[in-house]
């Protein structure tokens, strides 16, 4: 029996935020997960807040759309202003 398709509903997310991890294997992990993310709402603008060391990795990563590095030097704060000036429905 083929998987069924998502529905689409009304209360879609536009902006997704997802949080990556800290490590390359943890990273690597996570993967499958973001590719689901895509498939249930390819519509969504899909942006990953990830470690600046990881950023090549997910650099041409074709389930997400947008990268937020964070250096280790930023502070929560600055982090968290970052985030409040995007228009994330989803987090």
């Amino acid at each position: 029996m083929p998987p069924s398709q998502p529905r689409a509903t009304a209360d879609a997310p536009e902006q997704i935020l997802v949080r990556g991890v800290n490590w390359l294997g943890d990273a690597v992990m996570t993967t499958p997960a973001l590719q689901r993310l895509r498939e249930r709402f390819p519509q969504a603008h899909i942006t990953l807040l990830t470690p600046a060391k990881l950023s090549a990795l997910w650099l041409h990563h074709p389930s997400i759309d947008d990268l937020l590095p964070v250096t280790p030097d930023e502070g929560l704060w600055a982090v968290a202003r970052r985030l409040r000036a995007r228009p994330f429905n989803w987090r």
